[in-house]
């Protein structure tokens, strides 16, 4: 177990915009789509070969729509907006042949020298987890963050499992349950 310094990834998610940074506002068509390698070098997760990714993207969140989640995250905790985000239908991350995960947040800063996007996953908690009473089941999200140029093209990572709270002073803290963000390689627009 770990605590990341991704401060700044969950802020931007759940908050206003990082300084110097342009809010990407259109919600519809057309969608945004993603290749990459999905190599995951240890932590939750399959480990081993490298897999393919697909992220399709459908939908930003605005601002508005951030605070709102902070909000929740804030006065009712991880499991209301783990409930909220599995509503959230802004598009999906397919890794190899799996039936993919929900994006329920996804947010897209760009800059004079690169664009990032965002995500956070609500993470399937399987009944296994539960049944065996695992620590796992105290980490309901996943956390994508995308490092892309001009072209779309660049590099990533994926935290599988992870946990987000709200200290009393107001800071977001995460924390992973793996030892280090899935990597995703070779990053391409579609």
């Amino acid at each position: 177990m770990r605590r990341l310094s991704t401060t700044i990834l969950v802020l931007a998610l759940l908050a206003s915009l990082p300084v110097g940074a342009k809010e990407k506002k259109d919600k519809g068509p057309p969608a945004d789509e993603f290749t990459a390698t999905y190599v995951n070098m240890g932590g939750p997760g399959v480990v081993g070969d490298p897999a393919s990714a697909f992220i399709r993207i459908e939908a930003y969140t605005s601002n508005d729509e951030a605070l709102a989640l902070r909000n929740v995250l804030r006065e009712q905790g991880q499991k209301a907006l783990s409930d909220l985000l599995y509503k959230n239908k802004n598009g999906f991350l397919r890794v190899g042949g799996s039936l993919g995960q929900n994006l329920g947040a996804v947010r897209r800063f760009e800059t004079d020298k690169e664009t990032v996007i965002l995500a956070i996953l609500p993470r399937p908690v399987t009944g296994f987890e539960i049944r065996e009473g695992l620590r796992s089941q105290d980490y309901p999200f996943g956390f994508i963050e995308l490092r892309l140029d001009k072209e779309g093209n660049g590099e990533g990572q994926l935290i599988a499992a992870a946990q987000i709270t709200i200290d009393p002073g107001g800071k977001v803290e995460v924390e992973s349950l793996g030892t280090q963000p899935i990597r995703l390689m070779n990053v391409k627009k579609r």
